[in-house]
Parts: structure tokens; sequence; C-alpha cells
């Protein structure tokens, strides 16, 4: 398996898709460890919340402001909503796993389709406060 530290270089989103994309081209299992360790404080995520009729500005404003802070706490790789866009591609490359905040019911339907059409199975659990996905080949 390649390990791969994220607190080299920028450590953020571009080298989790070459990793991934070059995982899926060459067949090799790949881990990063120190996800966003040297970032600045910034984000890889984007945080939002919709607006309701009769719902004041402020409490969706704070709804987005309560995910972001969740998530920047957390020290997990991905929030909730961007984990489940990386569950295709960690498919194809054949296994591997990743944290996050939070399991949404999005990522496990999604891991329900992409069992259907690969020869994957996703596990979910949390260990030390955060969740963890993984794949790997039946």
């Amino acid at each position: 398996m390649i390990e791969l530290d994220g607190a080299a270089g920028e450590g953020g989103g571009q080298i989790v898709r070459s990793a991934l994309t070059l995982a899926m081209i060459t067949g090799q299992p790949f881990r990063i460890r120190n996800i966003r360790a040297n970032r600045d404080g910034d984000a890889t995520e984007v945080f939002t919340a919709l607006g309701e009729k009769s719902v004041p500005a402020e409490q969706v404003a704070r709804q987005a402001v309560q995910r972001a802070r969740r998530y920047l706490a957390s020290q997990a790789a991905f929030a909730e909503y961007l984990a489940d866009q990386m569950m295709l591609p960690l498919a194809l490359a054949g296994s591997g796993g990743f944290t996050l905040d939070e399991v949404s019911m999005h990522a496990r339907t999604n891991a329900q389709v992409i069992e259907t059409f690969l020869p994957v199975r996703f596990g979910f659990e949390r260990h030390d406060g955060l969740d963890r996905c993984t794949v790997t080949s039946r």
C-alpha cells in the first residue's frame, strides 16, 4: 500500500484527487495520513444551508456555521456531504478508507448502490470521536 503524508506540501484536496485517480489507473491502494496537517486554518469544504419560508436568514446562517465548526473541530478528512462523493472513486480503486465527521444517509445509500454494481463492501465505524468509511474488495 502506498503511504502519503498529507503534512507534506499543501496536503488538501489536490493530494486526495490525484491519489484517487492514480489508484484507479494503477490498481494500487493508498493511505493518506495527516490530511490538512500544515493548513493555515482554511477549509477544504463548502458549507451551505437552505432557507425556508418564515425562517429568519440568521437561523439559516447559524446552521451553515455550526456545520463548518463541527467539521473543523473534528480533524476528519471530509465532512459528511463530500464524503459520499469520495466513495465511488475509492471503490473503483478497490480498497481504502477515510475519516469523516458524520456518516450521512447519503453515504449509506451511496454505499448500497455502489455495492450493487461493484465487487466491494463498505463499512462504517466510529472510533475516537471520528467516523471511518472503509471499502474492501469482496
